[in-house]
Formats: structure tokens, C-alpha cells, sequence
């Protein structure tokens, strides 16, 4: 009676009945770990496993406030260049979960390093970036805003619908190498806080085409 899960030989997976399924184990243990900093030479995938995964697993949306992510994603996909780039792992991981939506709220600026780095440039990025995930069955909305400390601070964060909101300085390009490459304070932030931050920086979000700044649909050109 008191046991709300099972874990099937080997420690995976997990079972749960689903009036208890916000409890199972990896749940709590990764609410344990929220506070945790992800120190030099972490695992990515296990960061991914321990902390990231159970909060997926658990919601339909994924917030991603991450002021420079598109512009990453530009610089790779636009640009050739060798970027390093954490929002391709990350949706590539919550892809694994069929029938998520990703949220990113992100900057566009006028330039960067002599290169274009306009709404349509980081738009064409992005577009690249999900075309790269073929089918995969998760949706990428986006939200541009134009660069400068007043529309868009420096903090970054992913929040995991009403579950849990982390704080993270180096944003998403903690992910961008395999093992991190120094310590990063992780810290939770309240919902609140940063459902506010979100919408303050999306009242001078820019205005999107009709047909919104990227289509989910596979590309015609693969």
C-alpha cells in the first residue's frame, strides 16, 4: 500500500499508477537535484537522466528563456560555423517524449560579428534546426525579441510548465558539449517569477508572419 512505483530489473524503468505518478522516485530524486550545481566534467546525459527527463516525462510544455539560443542556432545553421549549440541536444531529448511543445523565447540582434543576425536570419536558423529533427513528434513555438537589457535580461531558464522553473547563467549552451566544461549554479525559480520574466520580455516580442516564424511541417526539400 505504501509503495506508489515499481522498478523493473536493472533500475529501469519505472512503473506508477497514475494517481501517484507525480511521486515516483525519479520524480523526487530529481527534485532533490534542483539546487544542485551541474559541476565541471558532468555528463550531459546524465544531467539529462537525473534532472531534466522526470520533469519531461510529466509535461506538456517546456519553456526555454534563453536570451542568445537562437542566435547559437544561426551561427550553426545559417553560418557553417562550428558553434557550440545546446537547444539541438535539448529538443532532440524532449523529442522522446512524443507530443511535447517547446516555447523559446529568444533575441535576435542587429548583427554579430560582421554577420546578419536580424529576425529573419535567427528565424531561418531555427527553421533549419527543426527541419534537422525530421518527424519527430514535438512542436517548437518561437518568440523573437529584439536584443538590448531592457526587453531581454541576461538570466535564462527552463520552466516545466507548472512543475518547476531552473535558473541556469550559461542558459542552454551548458548542454552544447558533451561534459561541462566548468561549474554552473543551477537554482530554482519560482513559477511566478518566471512567468513574469517571460511575459515581460514578450511584450516587445516582434511580430511574427502569418504563418508564424517556423513550420513543425517536415521540409519539402528532405
Amino acid at each position: 500500500p505504501d509503495q506508489f512505483s515499481v522498478l523493473a530489473p536493472g533500475g529501469r524503468p519505472e512503473l506508477g499508477r497514475l494517481a501517484t505518478a507525480t511521486r515516483t522516485t525519479a520524480l523526487l530524486r530529481a527534485r532533490d537535484l534542483v539546487d544542485a550545481p551541474i559541476r565541471k566534467g558532468d555528463n550531459r546525459e546524465e544531467v539529462w537522466r537525473t534532472r531534466l527527463a522526470p520533469f519531461v516525462e510529466v509535461s506538456k510544455a517546456v519553456f526555454v528563456y534563453d536570451r542568445y539560443a537562437g542566435m547559437h542556432a544561426a551561427r550553426r545553421y545559417v553560418y557553417n560555423l562550428r558553434s557550440r549549440d545546446g537547444l539541438t541536444w535539448l529538443l532532440g531529448k524532449i523529442a522522446m517524449y512524443p507530443g511535447r511543445r517547446v516555447r523559446l523565447i529568444t533575441a535576435v540582434s542587429d548583427e554579430d560579428g560582421g554577420r546578419r543576425m536580424d529576425a529573419e536570419v535567427v528565424a531561418d536558423g531555427l527553421q533549419q534546426l527543426r527541419w534537422a529533427m525530421g518527424e519527430a513528434k514535438v512542436r517548437l513555438d518561437v518568440v523573437l525579441i529584439p536584443d538590448g537589457a531592457r526587453r531581454f535580461g541576461h538570466d535564462r531558464h527552463i520552466r516545466f510548465a507548472e512543475r518547476v522553473a531552473l535558473a541556469m547563467g550559461p542558459g542552454l549552451q551548458v548542454f552544447a558539449d558533451a561534459h561541462a566544461d566548468e561549474t554552473i549554479t543551477v537554482a530554482r525559480l519560482p513559477i511566478a517569477d518566471a512567468k513574469e520574466r517571460e511575459r515581460g520580455s514578450e511584450r516587445h516580442q516582434l511580430r511574427p508572419p502569418t504563418e508564424g516564424w517556423i513550420t513543425n511541417l517536415p521540409s519539402a526539400r528532405r
